[in-house]
């Protein structure tokens, strides 16, 4: 996607509940105005785990549609999701869910086109981007014969991205520095305090 040194204020345009993508408007040779692409919005999205490996593991999810958005959550999850890779996983599949919910209500009666799904989480991204059609090839087994780890989610995030790109809806994950992804992380660190 865009890469981890691209600033996602560049690429960012909030507008009330929902964060969309930029366009450039040529207005002359000189100048340029941007406006959202009000068919490609952006969802980040943020896991977090505390004690991590211990007894009680505590895992919450984060995901941020927009300012105040009737789409974003905040929530912890069962214990036996509590781990790191898990809950960075599980509001990824959260984040899909919230996408197809609004691209089947539309935005201004139009469609989307377009979803970035924004974390700072490389194992979701490569898994995606990179493994996970070598995986569904191989039944989800790895090069050493085993079970691929997390292998269900894997397979219920492929299947949402298929639902969406169904309905013409083309899926992007973009992987950021974690200081770019504050709003997601800050809903997942909510839901565990609480």
């Amino acid at each position: 996607m865009y890469g981890q040194d691209v600033q996602p204020s560049l690429i960012e345009f909030p507008v009330e509940d929902l964060v969309f993508t930029t366009r450039a408007t040529s207005l002359s040779r000189r100048y340029s105005n941007l406006e959202p692409n009000l068919r490609s919005i952006i969802i980040a999205v943020d896991g977090a785990c505390r004690e991590n490996g211990a007894a009680a593991p505590r895992a919450a999810i984060g995901v941020y549609v927009g300012n105040k958005s009737d789409y974003n959550a905040s929530m912890q999850l069962d214990p036996s999701w509590a781990t790191n890779q898990k809950a960075e996983l599980a509001a990824g599949i959260y984040g899909l869910d919230a996408a197809r919910e609004i691209n089947d209500y539309g935005v201004d009666g139009e469609s989307l086109t377009e979803v970035i799904i924004k974390t700072d989480s490389a194992y979701m991204v490569n898994g995606l981007t990179q493994w996970v059609d070598r995986w569904e090839a191989n039944g989800y087994i790895n090069a050493d014969g085993q079970q691929v780890t997390n292998h269900y989610l894997f397979k219920e995030l492929s299947w949402r991205v298929r639902e969406l790109a169904e309905s013409h809806v083309k899926v992007y994950f973009w992987h950021v520095r974690r200081e770019h992804n504050r709003e997601a992380d800050q809903l997942a660190r909510d839901a565990l305090a609480r």
